[in-house]
């Protein structure tokens, strides 16, 4: 249960924080993440058709969602090994994301959008 807590408030650094900017960016969502958690490393940085695979997998995890991304970064943390973060940007803006278990991720990341 303390393992659920920690990861929602892994994920609750980057979307309850104070008043945002109009446009949240890749770079400015690592600084605050380092910030907040400074173990925390980048795992993958998506574009292209890496990210547009990534993307169509992840929007069809349930609860199925239709997230539209063109970019992708997946952050870990030694402190929660079992969960990863995935912040979904559209134009160099974040627009969603959550925490996935880290195995499921794993999965998420070795398709190579060839069927994109």
């Amino acid at each position: 249960m303390r393992l659920i807590v920690a990861a929602a408030a892994f994920v609750a650094a980057v979307f309850i924080s104070p008043p945002a900017l109009a446009c949240e960016s890749p770079a400015r969502v690592i600084e605050g993440l380092s910030t907040r958690f400074p173990d925390t490393s980048l795992r993958a940085h998506l574009t292209g058709r890496s990210a547009a695979a990534f993307v169509l997998r992840y929007n069809r995890v349930p609860p199925e969602t239709a997230y539209r991304a063109d970019e992708v970064l997946v952050f870990e943390d030694p402190n929660f090994p079992r969960f990863n973060l995935i912040e979904l940007f559209l134009n160099g803006c974040l627009v969603g994301g959550g925490v996935l278990a880290a195995p499921f991720v794993d999965i998420l990341l070795s398709v190579d959008g060839a069927d994109i």
